[in-house]
């Protein structure tokens, strides 16, 4: 999973044109990491899309962005647009269903 800040989120997920999947989070939030090992395993079985995480109180100004309220919020991107968002705690079939939109 890939870490990003300010200068990284343009290039991965805005610019690439590759399909993200990025999830706003806080080392400060119990859920946050419950939802670690569902990505790690949607990882394996989606090469084809990068997943990545910010960490809100490291980067308010994507929070602010992407009007993060909440975390987790997950949200998928498709050639640096979004195509869909899911706050809370997902499964591996939420985020599979994230990604088929």
């Amino acid at each position: 999973m890939i870490l990003l800040d300010f200068e990284s989120f343009q290039t991965e997920v805005k610019e690439s044109g590759a399909r993200a999947f990025v999830v706003f989070t806080s080392d400060r939030c119990p859920v946050c990491t419950r939802i670690e090992p569902v990505l790690t395993a949607a990882e394996k079985e989606h090469r084809n899309v990068r997943f990545c995480k910010v960490d809100t109180d490291l980067e308010p100004e994507l929070a602010r962005e992407f009007s993060v309220r909440s975390v987790p919020t997950s949200v998928a991107f498709e050639n640096g647009r979004e195509k869909a968002r899911a706050a809370g705690l997902l499964g591996k079939r939420e985020i599979y269903e994230m990604l088929s939109k």
